[in-house]
């Protein structure tokens, strides 16, 4: 004990706690937090950033610019419901090709009442020929010269035009269910009437026509 006390001098004291000081400032400064400050830029390289380590809420809005995704990185089930409005959609960017078969209905266009729903050739015994008929039945006749149709809708208007069979004088008229007029020959629950009028003898007759339906 009394050789230690010999050898403590007050260099030896000194020089002791410099490296105890030096030693507990190091561990200090390695047990502190880095600053963004005092990392170089372009210091911390892709390969250095842990898989999945920057989340959705580490991201600036607007961070992540077109020109950074790669092609087709951005796949539909990327997108979240309704992410895609109508203001984000370039004009002529919807072509008809990527519309599907029968996505568009009558309702989805603009004045949609101005296209006909259904038209037929109607022979002269009422049946109607398929080729030229769509939506149209094969009508009824209760009386000679007088068609009644039912409908799977309701119409706003329909139209009549005789074939063209070199005479000229017959003359179809059209009544619709639930108008001024109404029907005239047909039972209750019919859509469309027409009757066939010959002119030349001033009466009803049998003859075929085009008939159109809104």
């Amino acid at each position: 004990m009394k050789l230690i006390r010999k050898r403590l001098t007050y260099a030896n004291v000194m020089s002791s706690i410099a490296v105890f000081l030096i030693l507990g400032g190091a561990t200090a400064f390695a047990a502190k937090k880095i600053g963004s400050n005092e990392i170089k830029g372009n210091a911390i390289t892709t390969g250095k950033i842990k898989k999945e380590a920057v989340t959705k809420a580490k991201l600036k809005n607007g961070s992540v610019a077109t020109s950074k995704l790669a092609n087709g990185a951005v796949t539909s089930e990327k997108l979240a419901d309704n992410a895609v409005t109508n203001s984000k959609l370039a004009d002529g960017s919807v072509t008809g090709n990527k519309i599907g078969q029968g996505t568009v209905s009558r309702g989805n266009l603009a004045e949609a009442k101005l296209f006909p729903r259904a038209f037929a050739l109607v022979e002269f015994d009422g049946t109607v020929e398929p080729g030229f008929t769509t939506g149209i039945p094969n009508a009824t006749t209760p009386v000679e010269g007088t068609y009644c149709f039912d409908l799977a809708f309701a119409p706003v208007h329909a139209q009549a035009t005789g074939e063209a069979d070199g005479e000229g004088n017959d003359m179809p008229s059209v009544s619709l269910a639930g108008t001024e007029t109404g029907l005239i020959n047909c039972p209750v629950g019919t859509d469309v009437e027409v009757e066939m009028w010959d002119t030349g003898f001033d009466e009803e007759t049998e003859e075929e026509f085009f008939l159109v339906v809104w």
